[in-house]
């Protein structure tokens, strides 16, 4: 299995950008960031962390680099919930579902939407 690098949350508002609009330009990330939230030396710093871990690569077209994923979203939120339901209740996904039906506020909408999935897949089993 490919190791996905661990990805802060700044760098994942990074990942987003370039898993919606791959292959980008430096100067094309900078512009599709909030520089309200980080100024451009900020964003390129990011970009060469996300480098350095191997979740993003690039390829050079005369002199302008264009970069893309390595780690595709899909592989990074697997990784993500993985973790997720490890650390927080012991991998045990029954375990997550009931602390969210219980403590938090699902709709009926939102339940009978879990409950179809669930049939669907009992069903194809």
């Amino acid at each position: 299995m490919k190791q996905i690098p661990k990805i802060s949350d700044a760098e994942y508002e990074i990942m987003k950008i370039i898993w919606k609009n791959e292959p980008l330009k430096a100067s094309e990330i900078v512009e599709l960031v909030d520089t309200e939230c980080w100024n451009e030396n900020t964003i390129r710093t990011m970009v060469n962390r996300l480098l350095k871990k191997g979740a993003i690569g690039y390829e050079k077209k005369g002199k302008a680099y264009f970069y893309h994923s390595i780690v595709s979203e899909t592989e990074y939120r697997k990784y993500e919930g993985t973790n997720f339901l490890k650390k927080l209740y012991s991998g045990s996904l029954s375990a997550m579902f009931a602390n969210f039906v219980h403590d938090e506020n699902v709709s009926k909408d939102d339940l009978k939407e879990l409950k179809g999935i669930l049939e669907k897949e009992l069903k194809d089993e």
